[in-house]
């Protein structure tokens, strides 16, 4: 059982407030890395200030924010960013679908619109984890995560916008991004399915990489939801 799990059935009378500041701390922790990342790279396409974080808060996604500013920096233009923006978050149509009805039952109209703009990985495999919170409970828990996974990106990435104007080269943060990445998919690689998207996902972005203005990426991404085909993952419960 994954830790994340085991901490959010150990104590079934735990508010759902302080289960979602326990589940969600470790994963708040893990995005410094690549929020730092991101304003750096907010800083070499020359944006910054209170407009490059509003537009952070409003995109909430870090893969589809760096992969956006890569197109733009690429001289993919607006459209290219906008579409590679769209596809890697396209996952993220299907993490709150899966979660449609806990949105949906016995919730407010403000919580089922703004609710789902939260979903990011990390809200999506703790809420999964918290399978038995229902109305206004899980409401309460799902605000928490997004707001404190929202708060410390954005204070990740404000802090990488400054590193950004000040460090030469950048290349230790240049890897931070990917390991991050890379330590978010180990846990999943137990589902077969996962790990044809993944081999799939890697042939295609190499094979695309010579493609102008970082379409790369939206093949890859295309190239691994075809390869994992439809239906449910049998991988343990995940965190």
């Amino acid at each position: 059982m994954s830790p994340i799990t085991a901490a959010s059935r150990a104590a079934p009378t735990r508010s759902p407030v302080s289960r979602a500041l326990r589940d969600i701390a470790p994963l708040a922790a893990a995005v410094v890395p690549f929020g730092a990342v991101v304003g750096v790279a907010l800083t070499d396409a020359g944006l910054g200030g209170v407009p490059a974080l509003a537009g952070t808060a409003l995109l909430y996604a870090g893969s589809a924010q760096l992969a956006t500013l890569s197109t733009i920096t690429a001289g993919g233009g607006l459209l290219g960013a906008v579409l590679a923006g769209a596809v890697v978050n396209a996952r993220l149509l299907l993490y709150s679908a899966s979660h449609g009805e806990r949105f949906r039952t016995d919730q407010p109209r403000w919580f089922r619109w703004i609710g789902p703009l939260t979903t990011v990985d990390q809200t999506f495999a703790v809420a999964a984890a918290a399978a038995d919170l229902r109305g206004t409970a899980f409401r309460h828990y799902w605000t928490t995560l997004g707001v404190v996974l929202g708060a410390v990106w954005l204070a990740a990435v404000t802090v990488g916008m400054q590193l950004g104007a000040v460090l030469p080269g950048h290349s230790p943060l240049d890897v931070a991004g990917p390991a991050t990445l890379v330590a978010l998919l180990v846990p999943h690689l137990s589902d077969r399915r996962i790990r044809r998207a993944v081999v799939v996902a890697a042939a295609a972005g190499l094979l695309a990489s010579g493609l102008p203005a970082g379409l790369g990426i939206a093949v890859a991404v295309g190239a691994s939801l075809v390869a994992a085909g439809p239906g449910t993952t049998d991988a343990p419960e995940v965190a």
